[in-house]
């Protein structure tokens, strides 16, 4: 920061959905709401759209280390949150984590109801 959302400008990509906690969920700009990063340095408005992340699925697994019994409490704490004051609930899932390894045994299920969760 901010070099990293600089080069994403100067490669002509217009929206970054990697802000966010990797060690524990949560909101790292303060927002669940899409903004434009603004670059204090330059003292200007960019056109790249941030659009942060409320929690991802190896937080819960390698830095939280969440059973795999409680994530979705705390996933629909987070989406209530979001509801409440009208954001949007954005999650960061990775390939392998839908694949029911043994690792990630219980987490495609935790998806599943995630989106059902969300959806209504």
């Amino acid at each position: 920061m901010p070099n990293t959302y600089r080069h994403l400008i100067d490669a002509d990509i217009s929206d970054d959905y990697t802000m966010g906690y990797a060690g524990q969920v949560g909101f790292r700009a303060g927002t669940c709401s899409t903004f434009y990063f603004y670059d204090l340095d330059l003292e200007q408005e960019t056109n790249l759209k941030v659009h942060p992340f409320a929690c991802m699925d190896a937080t819960f697994k390698y830095y939280m280390k969440t059973d795999v019994d409680k994530v979705m409490d705390i996933v629909k704490s987070l989406v209530d949150e979001v509801r409440a004051v009208n954001g949007t609930f954005i999650s960061l899932w990775h390939n392998e984590s839908l694949s029911e390894s043994y690792i990630w045994k219980g987490y495609k299920n935790i998806y599943r109801e995630l989106v059902e969760y969300a959806h209504h």
